[in-house]
């Protein structure tokens, strides 16, 4: 729980997009529960004049990979936003018989301007580079949509797929990890819908990013 402040001086030049400059590490100490939080705090200057700080929280966990065939419960896993529907349902699955689902129960349709995300419980992404998932969707072309997105705990997340249409039944995805190796990471899954036309939604199900 100890914190310590690593000061990293950077030159960027006008019209430079990207910077790297040298690494450095967050000890963790050993008795500290997982995961743990640190915060990067990011001063902008020009010269000696201070412009700005911003601050991002940094999630670092040891947990190695995540497997979850969303038969033990909801688990570490959380959901949110506008018209949120996710939740964990046992009409349509691949093993055996539960899967996360976007939509209302029993009438099998999602409502009108949503925006509702669920996430993952951390995971160190390691060497492994790949991500993977059995999903079923079935949206309005070009209207509604199915993302799936990554993130370290800051305020931005990175977009990885993006579905909509139908699926025809269960598919499995897969996607590369490799720009995150050795992160703590989280993904999540995003279904985002217009004010009109109405579809079934969208499963997700045997999720893992890891180790076996």
């Amino acid at each position: 729980s100890n914190s310590n402040f690593i000061p990293v001086i950077a030159q960027i030049g006008v019209g430079q997009d990207v910077y790297s400059s040298s690494v450095f590490t967050v000890h963790i100490d050993a008795g500290c529960p997982d995961p743990h939080l640190a915060t990067f705090d990011l001063a902008l200057s020009s010269g000696d004049d201070p412009i700005a700080t911003v601050s991002f929280p940094i999630n670092i966990t040891a947990h190695p990979g995540i497997h979850d065939s969303m038969e033990a419960g909801v688990g570490a896993w959380t959901h949110s936003g506008t018209r949120d529907q996710w939740h964990q349902t046992a009409h349509r699955s691949t093993s055996p018989t539960h899967s996360w689902y976007c939509g209302t129960e029993n009438t099998w349709q999602y409502t009108h301007e949503n925006d509702a995300r669920l996430e993952t419980p951390y995971f160190t992404v390691g060497t492994v580079t790949e991500m993977a998932f059995a999903h079923f969707y079935a949206t309005e072309v070009d209207y509604d949509f199915c993302m799936v997105e990554i993130n370290n705990g800051s305020p931005f997340w990175n977009t990885l797929a993006i579905y909509n249409g139908s699926s025809g039944g269960f598919q499995d995805a897969f996607l590369s990890l490799a720009p995150y190796g050795g992160q703590t990471e989280r993904a999540r899954f995003r279904f985002t819908s217009d004010g009109s036309v109405a579809a079934e939604g969208w499963y997700v199900d045997d999720f893992w990013a890891g180790p076996m």
